[in-house]
């Protein structure tokens, strides 16, 4: 009968199907589109009676088997969404109204978001590992907004009121070009009717969707392009009727049970707008309707399940009752009928009630009626079995006889039983033994492993600072290809006179630079006699010892076979800082002669080219040109784009190949001929402020490499904070931080309230083999206790490139973090941190350096009150003999950017209340107390 009932979709006139199962309201389908849809229910009572329903229904059914199934499907609704869109990496993946989260454990690699308002599944939820658990919150945040590459619907779309509306929603969640799956299931007025023939509720489905009209629906949702569908699964009929189980993966089933789509959204977001439905009845009679059908089900279940359990009962039964009460076969085979024709008449009244549904009085009465029946049989059912019970009682007393005889031989075998057990003991103790002996070499296999995990990093990291090098000599080789074909462009007829106009100015350049270096030639003769008579008084004094204890470069001048090393005492002079600071410029080389004539059978302008061209190499394996450093800085600016997010949660970045291993080598030598004193130290070699004396050492200070891996975590407004340390052969065994208020929560440094705490150490690394730098994750967020981290290599864990990821919140334990020479590690100064080396052979700790280890370490920090304390703590408030920088080096700080606004005076002096907190060694403390400073 047409009824004016209007379609969700297009509007237009619906005809009734039949009543809902479960909610007991009309179904319709549209005229035009063929849409079965439930009438429209108040959002109120969807939210609360239903709803509440619904959660205890299904957390009823959930099991071990369901959890299983559920993570099933998942794996198979990944594979359909890689077959369709290519995709095989999904950085982040939410599962809308996911349930009890069985789909998103196909997703280990990803970040798993889930959006559940079950409280009984939130329960469940809440004890999975990696799953963020969301909840209205989700579309309030604006940083969920774009935010993730793939959104699961699985189940859902048929419980929503206003599925259009949703979808909008949801796609305003994705990532642009991201992906929404969904799958619903296939109801036609067929299944309809085989849920309600056998009193199977829909589960609360608003919307019953083939597979033609749920591409009409998808067609509808804004902002999505429709990538592909497909109908799958066991028939649809079969799996109703019980005769087949649940199936996965079986595509392209035209009756399969499953509707399966995935969606792409566009480029350009829509803004949501949700669908007007007026509902048809009240909030208060659709309740009252709803409970009244759910009592309705709930009755007809039960007697169902009642006459199952009365017919198993008495085909368990009948051959013992037919034994003990002494029916003969005719009055068992009369019993028989009897259950056979109640199970008829149940079937015959469950007939009637299904065709009555609509009546709720008439399927009361039925009720009422068939209740009473079976009271009936129950009571006979009750008086026969006493009969039986009576007999079984008399054969229980003939069973304790036979008990107390077991009873008596099994004291006897009880004896044998002790000498048993205590064989078994001694055997429990040998095998307690053996396990602790097979954890040990566990425990030591599994740190071989780690390490060997270890240097294959290092193996990979090697392998991609190779290609990082190729990739820029490739880019340099290609520009200079272009230039020199672009030259060769020119017109010949300039090309004559310009070689002779080259050639001639090439004579000139070529006198100029004889006279220079003569000049210079006298320049070094005058400096070498004086080296000599600096010499002389050395070797004639005992002691030198000038100003404070400052340890300067060594330059080794050699004379014919012997070598003489000349120790420079005095500190350099202003102008010879500014002279070492200054860019070197290439000279032309001394000619004595005439340049040789270019070849006949070349090209006379290369010939010209090649004269002019002045014959200057690297003198130095760890010089690299400008053009190569900054093209290696682009791709460490590209390593840390994404990389501030991990940075700020874990405290902590590794960025591999900072420097080529050509440099790092090259630097290693350099640093280790000019800074370290022979013999070595035992303990290793230190020089502090190594950036205001040491020129190699300052270049690094402004390397745009070393900036931009700095800047992608703390920001592009950074500060240097003159404390740059290098160090050969030294290691930093106890777990410690760096920062001026070192107990966590004291001081000023871990109230960010105001101002950010940016201050961090970047540690270049020349020389390093078998180590690893000891990292505590989040320790600049969380209070621990150093004194219980364990020594032992097997309970930390290594971190490498691949868990840098975004949003990645790395457990609160110990980590290692190895490196390679040309690799940079940069931490947060309030992070506990160590020096850890590693034997490869044993699998543990050891401290002793059998390879060199040497480094470079900067600090830079914002501009904000957190440097300059942090500043004036390591400059002014310790003992480390650090002087003010030099005003060239300042002159180039301010140019750069990097020089912190409030200068160099002590900004405690400013604020001596801020004092408080600072750990000081006890020497120091004692002589601030007593000067009144805190």
């Amino acid at each position: 009968m047409s009824v004016k009932y209007k379609c969700y979709l297009c509007g237009k006139d619906c005809s009734v199907v039949q009543q809902s199962v479960e909610f007991g309201v009309p179904v319709y389908r549209c005229d035009t589109c063929s849409l079965i849809q439930t009438e429209s229910l108040p959002e109120v009572f969807l939210d609360g009676p239903y709803a509440s329903s619904y959660s205890s229904d299904r957390k009823a059914h959930v099991s071990q088997d369901y959890l299983d199934s559920a993570r099933q499907r998942g794996l198979e609704q990944r594979a359909f969404v890689e077959k369709l869109t290519g995709a095989g990496d999904f950085p982040a993946v939410l599962d809308f109204g996911g349930g009890f989260g069985g789909a998103l454990a196909a997703f280990p690699e990803s970040e798993r978001f889930i959006y559940e308002m079950d409280p009984l599944a939130r329960e469940h939820l809440e004890t999975l590992k990696g799953v963020e658990v969301l909840g209205p919150e989700l579309f309030e945040d604006e940083a969920f907004k774009g935010r993730f590459d793939l959104i699961i619907l699985s189940h859902v779309l048929e419980h929503m009121r206003d599925p259009l509306f949703e979808l909008e929603r949801l796609q305003t969640m994705l990532k642009p070009e991201g992906y929404l799956f969904l799958e619903v299931p296939t109801e036609d007025e067929t299944v309809i009717r085989l849920q309600l023939e056998n009193m199977k509720p829909g589960l609360g489905h608003l919307f019953h969707f083939e597979q033609k009209t749920l591409k009409k629906m998808l067609a509808k949702a804004k902002g999505f392009d429709l990538v592909g569908n497909e109908q799958c699964g066991v028939s649809r009929v079969s799996f109703y009727e019980g005769l087949e189980k649940m199936a996965f993966g079986i595509d392209q089933n035209p009756d399969g049970i499953w509707l399966r789509a995935v969606m792409q959204r566009k480029v350009r977001a829509v803004t949501p707008a949700p669908k007007a439905r007026k509902s048809a009845i009240s909030p208060v009679v659709a309740e009252s309707l709803f409970n009244a059908r759910r009592r309705e089900l709930e009755m007809l279940t039960a007697m169902r399940k009642t006459y199952r359990e009365l017919a198993s009962f008495i085909r368990e039964n009948v051959p013992s009752a037919e034994r003990v009460i002494g029916l003969d076969r005719k009055g068992y085979e009369k019993l028989f009928f009897m259950s056979e024709k109640a199970r008829k008449e149940l079937e015959n009244q469950r007939k009637q009630a299904s065709q009555f549904l609509a009546g709720t009085k008439a399927v009361e009465e039925a009720v009422r009626r068939e209740r009473e029946a079976l009271k009936t049989n129950k009571n006979w059912a009750e008086k026969e079995l006493a009969k039986a019970k009576t007999q079984l009682d008399e054969k229980l007393v003939g069973e304790q006889k036979r008990r107390e005889t077991v009873e008596k031989e099994l004291q006897e075998r009880e004896k044998s039983y002790y000498a048993l057990e205590e064989q078994n003991a001694g055997l429990q103790s040998e095998n307690a033994m053996l396990a602790k002996e097979v954890q040990r070499l566990e425990d030591k296999q599994r740190g071989k492993v780690s390490i060997l995990k270890a240097d294959l990093e290092r193996e990979r990291s090697k392998v991609q600072s190779l290609n990082d090098e190729m990739e820029i000599k490739n880019d340099l080789y290609r520009k200079e290809v272009a230039e020199y074909y672009s030259r060769q462009s020119e017109e010949y007829s300039r090309q004559l006179e310009t070689s002779r106009v080259r050639f001639e100015d090439n004579m000139l350049g070529y006198e100029r630079a004889l006279e220079e270096a003569n000049a210079k030639i006298r320049r070094l003769a005058t400096e070498y006699t004086g080296l000599l008579t600096l010499l002389q008084d050395v070797e004639q004094s005992t002691t030198f010892r000038v100003g404070s204890a400052i340890t300067l470069p060594l330059r080794y001048i050699k004379t014919g076979k012997a070598a003489l090393r000349q120790s420079l005492l005095t500190p350099p002079s202003q102008d010879e800082l500014d002279r070492r600071s200054a860019p070197v410029k290439p000279v032309l080389p001394v000619v004595t002669g005439k340049p040789a004539s270019p070849a006949p059978n070349k090209d006379k302008k290369l010939a010209a080219k090649e004269v002019a061209k002045p014959a200057i190499l690297p003198t130095m394996s760890a010089e690299i040109l400008e053009e190569e450093k900054l093209e290696q800085a682009r791709l460490v600016a590209r390593k840390v784009a994404n990389m501030r997010e991990f940075y700020e949660k874990n405290g902590f970045a590794i960025v591999r190949n900072v420097l080529t291993e050509r440099e790092a080598n090259g630097r290693a030598k350099q640093f280790k001929s000019d800074l370290v004193p022979d013999p070595m130290p035992e303990a290793g070699h230190t020089t502090k402020d190594v950036a205001a004396m040491y020129p190699p050492a300052q270049e690094y200070v402004f390397d745009p490499r070393v900036l931009a891996a700095v800047r992608g975590c703390l920001g592009n407004d950074i500060r240097f904070l003159q404390w740059a340390t290098y160090q050969l052969n030294h290691m930093s065994f106890p777990w410690h931080r760096d920062g001026g208020y070192r107990t966590f929560n004291v001081g000023l440094d871990w109230d960010e309230s105001q101002h950010k705490y940016s201050v961090a150490k970047i540690i270049l690394y020349f020389e390093c083999k078998n180590f690893s730098m000891g990292v505590y994750p989040r320790s600049h967020r969380e209070d621990i206790d150093r004194t219980r981290i364990s020594k032992k290599l097997a309970d930390h864990e290594f971190v490498s490139i691949h868990n840098q990821r975004p949003g990645v919140l790395l457990d609160n334990k110990p980590y290692l973090a190895p490196v390679k020479p040309g690799d940079a590690l940069i931490f947060d100064q309030r992070l506990f941190h160590c020096g850890r080396l590693t034997d490869v052979l044993s699998g543990e700790f050891t401290e002793e350096i059998k390879d060199d280890k040497s480094f470079l370490s900067l600090i830079y920090g914002a501009d904000n009150p957190h440097s300059s304390r942090f500043y004036s703590y390591f400059n002014h408030e310790r003992d480390f003999g650090v002087r003010p920088m030099q005003k060239s080096l300042v002159d180039r700080l301010e140019a750069a950017g990097l020089y912190l606004s409030t200068g160099q005076e002590n900004y405690f002096d400013a604020h001596p209340e801020q004092r408080e907190g600072l750990w000081l060694p006890e020497q120091k403390r004692q002589t601030a107390e007593f000067v009144g400073g805190k």
